[in-house]
């Protein structure tokens, strides 16, 4: 009989505990735990806890629960980080990992499945975690290919239809900022590509909603703006758009328009990196009382951002999420 390893012991220990593993399997783990001090330290650890916290299984709570679920362990990690200074990666999951197993514990012995979803979205989630929130520029500098944004830009960005004037984002007579980053974004991509033309069009466009007659933005709509002067424009426009609301719907403006553009150029790793800034957003949004199709969406192309690996589905499925978040706001 060929012998066991302690790794492919303890991957069976906690099925064995629960009386789920195969009994053609059971003799060979019973062997090796009876042979391996470590493995039935191990093994009695589990029956320790399983005896502790009883034998009352926890009912499956259905779809609807697992959908916000993600949300629902970022947004408690999000508001525990921010409450106190900042720890080690390994501290702050053994301090996450306390709470929950106090609230585990006086009640029910939760399912190995449920446990494997809890620890993967917290791997997740702890993964996502960055320190700062980059611009749109800084961000649209550094996609893959940025010489060839034009074709990927006029393949790939929405069209703003001319009558959804202010969309969901903006109370009617009010500055839609969605559509100021937008077209912001936009005028980064033609310009880094070469097409002044547009580039100067998007950004009359914005002077035009903004009232703008003189300064900056006015000057860049009659020259050749480089993507340098147009990068300079953020911090401008950002100021201008007041209140926690409209500014998230500047920056939701302009990362969507980013990330139909790192789709296009399948650039992962930019896809990667911007996962933490879409859930960003998806909170900021929230406060802002944004359609709710809208976040579902933004957790969703969050979670999608976040893989290692990207096929032509995964691709596509990010492509038609953005748009269906721009379309809404829009």
């Amino acid at each position: 009989m060929k012998t066991m390893t302690c790794k492919a012991a303890q991957a069976q220990l906690v099925d064995y505990v629960e009386g789920e593993l195969d009994q053609a399997r059971r003799p060979a783990l019973q062997e090796h735990v009876a042979t391996c001090p470590h493995c039935r330290r191990e093994l009695q650890e589990i029956e320790r806890v399983r005896g502790a916290l009883g034998r009352e299984r926890v009912p499956d709570p259905g779809a609807a629960f697992w959908e916000k679920f993600p949300d629902q362990v970022w947004q408690a990690y999000r508001n525990e980080l921010s409450a106190r200074p900042r720890h080690g990666l390994a501290a702050r999951g053994g301090e996450m990992l306390a709470r929950i197993r106090f609230v585990l514990a006086p009640r029910l012995w939760v399912p190995a499945a449920a446990v494997v979803v809890l620890v993967v979205g917290l791997a997740l989630f702890f993964a996502l975690e960055t320190p700062n929130s980059p611009g749109i520029a800084a961000f649209q500098a550094r996609i893959q290919g940025g010489k060839n944004l034009v074709p990927l830009a006029q393949r790939s960005l929405l069209e703003l239809p001319a009558d959804h004037r202010y969309g969901f984002s903006a109370a009617p007579g009010k500055v839609n900022f969605f559509r100021i980053g937008h077209g912001y974004a936009e005028s980064l991509a033609y310009a880094a590509g070469g097409d002044a033309e547009t580039a100067r069009k998007r950004l009359a466009a914005i002077a035009g909603s903004l009232g703008a007659v003189g300064g900056d933005l006015a000057g860049l709509t009659q020259g050749s703006p480089s993507p340098r002067q147009i990068a300079a424009l953020e911090p401008e426009l950002a100021r201008i758009a007041e209140g926690a609301r409209q500014a998230a719907l500047f920056r939701a403006g302009g990362w969507l328009v980013n990330l139909a553009l790192a789709v296009a150029a399948r650039d992962r790793a930019a896809l990667q990196d911007a996962a933490p800034e879409i859930l960003r957003l998806r909170r900021d949004l929230e406060s802002g009382g944004v359609a709710p199709g809208a976040l579902r969406d933004l957790s969703t192309l969050a979670r999608l951002l976040a893989r290692d690996s990207f096929s032509d589905r995964e691709y596509a499925e990010a492509a038609r999420l953005i748009r269906e978040v721009q379309l809404v706001l829009i």
